[in-house]
């Protein structure tokens, strides 16, 4: 897969207004995005031929806050033709390490970066996980329908709710129980009770 690289100066001003900017190299792309002003909602990305894929935006941390931290956008890097291309994973890894990310943006969601499957969890829950309450950095608990009434959607690129961690209601082999998860752990159930549900 041939790659080439774009930066975004700020997404906020919408497709008419911004600048893009295109590199040949990971490297240049980096340079380029770290010279652009740090309060800005700004994207650096990867092209193959005609197809554009996200790596890193800046976006705020805080709704009422403007755009100060680095996130990698996880949407897409888990779908074709990205999926488990060498090329992708390890301009993804670079973009990472040189600006220290901390956290993802994965659909609507600032989160931390993944970490391992609770032991628990690696074993047996094959029932779809039930969300009963997500926690915000700034509102606390909140019910699923509370979290899309407060944060929608449409709120735009560079503003997305910090999203900690999860209670949710699990079915692991020795029964249902009612756990706090990360989004990652709740990710990879979601994941699992996908898969089981299609084998059966």
């Amino acid at each position: 897969m041939k790659l080439s690289f774009y930066t975004i100066d700020d997404l906020r001003l919408g497709p008419n207004l911004w600048t893009e900017s295109r590199f040949d190299a990971v490297q240049d792309a980096l340079a380029h995005y770290r010279s652009l002003p740090d309060d800005t909602a700004k994207e650096l990305g990867l092209m193959n031929e005609d197809r554009k894929l996200p790596l890193i935006r800046r976006t705020a941390m805080f709704p009422s806050e403007t755009p100060g931290e680095d996130a990698l956008v996880t949407g897409r890097l888990t779908q074709p033709p990205w999926r488990g291309a060498l090329e992708v994973l390890t301009a993804a890894r670079k973009c990472v390490s040189a600006l220290k990310v901390r956290y993802c943006l994965d659909r609507d969601r600032l989160v931390p970066k993944p970490a391992e499957l609770p032991e628990e969890l690696r074993q047996g829950g094959f029932g779809p996980p039930v969300v009963r309450r997500v926690y915000i950095a700034t509102a606390g608990w909140l019910t699923p329908a509370e979290l899309k009434r407060r944060f929608p959607e449409e709120r735009g690129a560079s503003s997305c709710p910090l999203v900690l961690k999860y209670l949710t209601d699990v079915h692991l082999d020795d029964g249902p129980r009612t756990m706090e998860l990360s989004h990652w752990d709740l990710r990879r159930l979601e994941a699992r009770a996908g898969s089981f549900a299609a084998s059966k």
